[in-house]
């Protein structure tokens, strides 16, 4: 704890990663050909979600190029373990690569990302009390924790190129521009990310900053006891006041 990191190096140019996207593509394109059946549908029911909240657009050919040039991203599902179930059993999770096309060797983070731990929280939570008993409030208090959901893609991205996923179909049905058509088994679409993508290192800084700011809102303008450590919001009230946890996930 008392070493402090090395100044990280120049970051590679994003400009040059440019020129190496036909030979990304083309190992894109040869992992998802041996993507299992099952990994398939979870990716397309992940797919599916982000088309209805509109988060991208959607391509059952490989777009015309255009004034940006593509980046692609080689999609696949991760088994997270749920720390919140007693079974501690595991979730399928689509995450996206953004180190084999060379995105995140072309970031540079100068910043650290201000988020509350644990022991900061509980600080927290003990002060709120003790200061509520020393008002007279009774009753009791309790603690929540909720989990932002699909929180990096509610930050729009903004970057000097366009994203591309490819994504094989399991055999099914999709909303497009053009209204819903039946993909084959097999065929590949492009799924064009206009948010922030879980796998890119910018994305953390990205969501942090918006995610921190949401946390002192709801304490210093709303009066709601919050901290964040990244996604997940946690808030400390007095039982007595049973509305809060509502006020918190509405804002949220």
């Amino acid at each position: 704890f008392g070493a402090h990191p090395k100044p990280p190096g120049p970051p590679a140019p994003l400009h040059a990663q440019y020129a190496m996207q036909a030979g990304v593509h083309a190992r894109v394109l040869g992992k998802i050909a041996r993507t299992s059946k099952a990994d398939r549908e979870v990716l397309w029911a992940s797919l599916e979600k982000e088309v209805d909240q509109g988060f991208g657009r959607v391509h059952v050919e490989h777009p015309p190029q255009q004034d940006r040039p593509f980046v692609y991203y080689h999609r696949f599902v991760a088994h997270q373990e749920r720390w919140d179930e007693p079974a501690w059993a595991t979730k399928p999770r689509p995450c996206d690569d953004a180190t084999d096309n060379g995105v995140n060797g072309s970031l540079q983070c100068l910043s650290l990302s201000d988020v509350n731990t644990l022991d900061r929280f509980a600080e927290t939570a003990a002060q709120v009390m003790r200061q509520a008993g020393e008002r007279g409030v009774t009753g009791g208090f309790a603690c929540l924790v909720f989990d932002h959901d699909q929180a990096y893609r509610r930050i729009t991205r903004n970057c000097p190129f366009r994203a591309l996923i490819p994504i094989t179909s399991p055999g099914a049905w999709l909303r497009t521009p053009r209204g819903r058509v039946h993909v084959p088994q097999g065929k590949v679409v492009y799924w064009e990310m206009d948010r922030l993508l879980f796998g890119e290192g910018g994305a953390v800084g990205g969501y942090c900053c918006p995610a921190r700011m949401i946390a002192i809102i709801l304490a210093r303008i709303l009066l709601l006891p919050c901290c964040n450590y990244v996604d997940d919001f946690s808030a400390v009230f007095a039982l007595l006041d049973d509305t809060l946890p509502e006020d918190v996930r509405y804002f949220l």
